[in-house]
């Protein structure tokens, strides 16, 4: 198990507003689960989504 020993976050004004915090997850969890909501039909994808996704399918094909 991960310890969660974050430090204290400094989150922009919308951050707060989503509740952001750091936790650990699977990347091949976090592709799946983007690409699902790239691929659904709401109107209220993250600005961000798109480029998540790009970022950590380049990050597990160079494995790093």
């Amino acid at each position: 198990m991960v310890e969660e020993n974050f430090c204290k976050q400094n989150h922009d004004q919308y951050e707060e507003e989503l509740e952001f915090k750091p936790v650990w997850v699977d990347i091949d969890d976090a592709i799946q689960k983007n690409n699902l909501i790239l691929n659904s039909n709401s109107e209220k994808i993250p600005r961000w989504t798109k480029r998540e996704t790009y970022v950590l399918e380049y990050i597990k094909e160079s494995e790093f």
